[in-house]
């Protein structure tokens, strides 16, 4: 979803391929943004599933199975 909005939709793929150099650079810094963004959101979201998950086993592990 995030590569279709980048190249379809997204105005900083047309500002990279303009013959401006100022507008080159702009999309440079453009792209550079949405690429960090979406890593960060990436690894935001991976490690607050990994946080889930093992509260989720923690909570599974003090249940009192009444005596087995």
């Amino acid at each position: 979803m995030i590569a279709y909005l980048a190249i379809g939709y997204w105005p900083g793929v047309k500002y990279m391929r303009s013959a401006d150099p100022k507008a080159k650079q702009i999309g440079g810094i453009a792209m550079t943004l949405l690429v960090i963004s979406s890593v960060v959101t990436f690894w935001y979201s991976i490690v607050w599933i990994q946080q889930q998950v093992q509260s989720a086993e923690t909570s599974v592990g003090n249940l009192n199975l009444g005596g087995f």
